[in-house]
Formats: C-alpha cells, sequence, structure tokens
C-alpha cells in the first residue's frame, strides 16, 4: 500500500525575511567615475548626497530616511551596490555586501539587543555559513536556510548544554549529538530539539543507560535555539502566497521502504527560480530516488509568493 505523508515546512510564512526596503531595481549604469558630485531628495522623504550619474545616486554615498535610518556606501543606478554600511532606526546595523538594494553576499548584522550575526546573506536572507552569537552567551555556528539554521550545525547554550548535528527550521532534528551539562550524553535522532528513542543514552563516565531513561535525563538533554533578533521575524500580512499542493507520488515498481527529503526552494519575484533537494532518509535504487525527486519538484510549479525570498519543505513517502 502506498502510503504518502508531507510534512510541510513553509519557511517563507513563518522565518525571517531581511528585507531592505530600498529602491526598485533598474539596469547598472556606467562606471561610477562618470558621476558627478550633487543631492537629490526623494517623495517619501529620503535624501541622498553623493555622486550622480544621469539623475541616480552613483559611487559613494549616503542615503538618509525620515525615520532616521542611514545608508553609507556604494550606490549603482539609485540603489546600494558593492559595499555599505546601513544603520536602523531601532538600532540594528548591517555592514556588508549589497546587491540590488538588499543585503547580499558576506555581511556582519549587529542588532540593538547585543545579538550579532556573522555570515552569508542572500536576496537579504541570511542563508548559506554563518555564525549568530547570542547577547546571553548562546552561539550558533553553521548552516542556514530562510533565515534559519538548517542542514549542519552546532549550537552552545549559556547552561552548558550542546547539541552538534542536524537542524532544520531552527531547531535540533535529525541526526545529532548532544551533552547536557551534567555530563548526560543522547547520540541518535532528533525531533524538534527533543530526543527520540531511536538512539544512545549514556552517563558522564560513559555507560548506557537502558531506554526508558528518566523524565529528568530526557530534558537534561533537550534543546532549543532562544529567541532571536531577527531569524524569527515573520512575514507582513501583504504578503499573500498559494496554498502548496499535495504532491503526486508516481509510481515506484516493486520499491518498499521509507524516504524523507527535504526542498530548499528560492523564489524571485514572486516565482520559484530554484529547487534544491536532499535525501534526509535514501530509498536505495537511484532510480526511484530520481522518480521520487522529480515528482516533488514538480510540485512547486505554478507556486506564487510575492518578493524573493526561500523556504524549506520536507516530504515524506512511505511504501509498505
Amino acid at each position: 500500500m502506498l502510503v504518502p505523508t508531507r510534512r510541510l515546512r513553509l519557511a517563507s510564512l513563518c522565518c525571517a525575511l531581511l528585507m531592505s526596503g530600498l529602491a526598485a531595481a533598474q539596469a547598472p549604469g556606467p562606471a561610477a567615475s562618470d558621476a558627478k558630485a550633487g543631492a537629490l531628495s526623494y517623495p517619501d522623504g529620503r535624501r541622498y548626497e553623493g555622486p550622480l550619474l544621469d539623475g541616480q545616486a552613483h559611487g559613494q554615498g549616503v542615503m538618509l530616511w525620515p525615520d532616521g535610518t542611514r545608508y553609507e556606501g556604494e550606490f549603482v543606478a539609485g540603489r546600494p551596490e558593492g559595499r555599505g554600511r546601513q544603520r536602523y532606526a531601532n538600532g540594528d546595523s548591517y555592514d556588508g555586501g549589497w546587491s540590488a538594494g538588499k543585503r547580499q553576499g558576506e555581511g556582519v548584522m549587529s542588532l540593538a539587543n547585543g545579538d550579532r550575526f556573522e555570515g552569508r546573506f542572500e536576496a537579504g536572507i541570511a542563508s548559506g555559513l554563518g555564525r549568530y552569537l547570542w547577547a546571553k552567551g548562546a552561539r550558533f555556528e553553521g548552516e542556514l536556510a530562510a533565515g534559519r539554521p538548517s542542514g549542519k550545525g552546532r549550537l552552545q547554550l549559556p547552561s552548558g548544554d550542546s547539541y552538534e548535528g542536524s537542524f532544520v527550521l531552527g531547531q535540533p532534528s535529525g541526526a545529532g549529538l548532544a551533552i547536557s551539562a551534567q555530563g548526560w550524553r543522547f547520540e541518535g535522532e532528533f525531533r524538534g530539539g527533543l530526543p527520540t528513542e531511536r538512539g544512545r543514552y549514556s552517563a558522564a563516565d560513559g555507560s548506557e543507560l537502558q531506554q526508558p531513561v528518566a523524565q529528568a535525563v530526557r530534558e537534561a538533554l533537550s534543546l532549543k535555539l532562544p529567541p532571536t533578533g531577527f531569524l524569527n521575524r515573520p512575514l507582513a500580512a501583504a504578503m499573500v502566497c498559494t496554498r502548496m499542493p499535495k504532491p503526486d507520488v508516481p509510481s515506484t515498481g516493486s520499491w518498499k521502504g521509507e524516504a524523507v527529503y527535504r526542498f530548499v526552494v528560492t523564489v524571485s519575484d514572486g516565482k520559484v527560480s530554484n529547487v534544491r533537494a536532499t535525501a534526509l532518509k535514501h530509498p536505495g535504487p537511484q532510480k526511484v530516488d530520481e522518480v521520487l525527486v522529480a515528482s516533488f519538484t514538480k510540485t512547486f510549479d505554478g507556486y506564487h509568493c510575492p518578493g524573493n525570498h526561500v523556504f524549506v519543505q520536507e516530504f515524506q513517502v512511505r511504501v509498505d
């Protein structure tokens, strides 16, 4: 019997989308060396001082917003492009790469609450390798997608608890190793930051504990990321996305078993521009893998969500 199930991870609906709110994209203009010093005032209250080319900000300049936000750095055809630093009205600041008016490439985000993120940004969103340092002492180092830890990483908490392994949507999920401040250890499968029955529990002296273990041991080995300054900000309510359809599960011949896939989906200008699949639990035969990935990838055809962002979704299929 074919029993498809789906575990939806629409990070685009609940996770951090870091948007610059800058001018709309236009084609890059000529070299900045051709620009002349000047100034501009915009209908929305922004002011720009610096080189102008064809009536647009172009070169090393400064832009100020009515609320006190300030950007100082490189411009191309009216938008931040290259290297620049932006200080926001709420006290946050970003120093790093820009492209098409959004944070892009390597950069550092310093938050007013003392938190700090160092790593890569894509279309304004923390994605790729990075490091998040909490003001209260916690730290995460590893892979991020759609602004949240996703993939491989390491979490160290102020309590002395630590975790190294797989993350999904910001929480330890999948294979990993947790060590509590008391010395308890669990190596195995996690779900939402909680250790499961699938793994090995041991005491500080290395001796293995028989399952089921005491509730106090489970609680000591449970992990949860502290609240973050920008990784969990919700999307604006005005951004309405189409509903993700249930995937069609194709015929897999005589194959029986279970497979789990994680898809990292990039949306550009409202449309899906790239889909990257990773098998969290491989079905085994390559042909079955190819058929399942192709079928699940097709699910994203026609999906639409305004703006530029990345989301993560998982599909699980089981054939008995």
